[in-house]
């Protein structure tokens, strides 16, 4: 697109214009090439920046770059290195290869939800002493309903 016109129209490089009136586009849609497993488009467009170099590998430039029925284009930060990821077979690992860490990432997780639950239960054991010392020395602590302070009914 060239310029966006004060009267809404479009103007586009090739010096076409798009009326302001026109309402009905085709939308074009963004997948992961796993998605896009099974599908066919007129124009691919493959974009590899470095995570997805290093992810790359043969099974995944097939799958890649045959989804197009009349062109594709690549883009990539590393051509050299997007080439040698996309003609190299990697092995596949299996599920029980990644559990050793899953379990560590999980028994990890669970312990600082434990330390934060144990953090609330204190600081509640906490408001209940302050409770009832409070009530003990004749305060009222109730919150007020639009605020939510609290506030002492100490009448001097």
């Amino acid at each position: 697109m060239k310029e966006h016109r004060p009267d809404g129209s479009l103007a586009l490089n090739d010096g076409r214009t798009i009326p302001a009136t026109f309402k009905q586009f085709a939308y074009g849609y963004a997948n992961t090439s796993h998605a896009a497993q099974g599908k066919t488009v007129d124009r691919g467009i493959l974009i590899m920046g470095e995570k997805a170099i290093q992810a790359g590998d043969l099974r995944q430039g097939y799958v890649s770059n045959s989804r197009f029925e009349h062109s594709q284009a690549i883009y990539t930060t590393n051509l050299p290195a997007a080439k040698e990821a996309m003609a190299t077979e990697k092995e596949r690992k299996l599920a029980l290869d990644l559990v050793g860490r899953r379990k560590t990432a999980w028994k990890e997780t669970v312990k600082r939800l434990k330390v934060k639950q144990e953090i609330r239960f204190q600081q509640r054991q906490a408001a209940r002493e302050i409770t009832k010392v409070a009530q003990n020395q004749g305060l009222d602590w109730t919150p007020l309903q639009e605020t939510q302070k609290w506030r002492s009914s100490i009448k001097m």
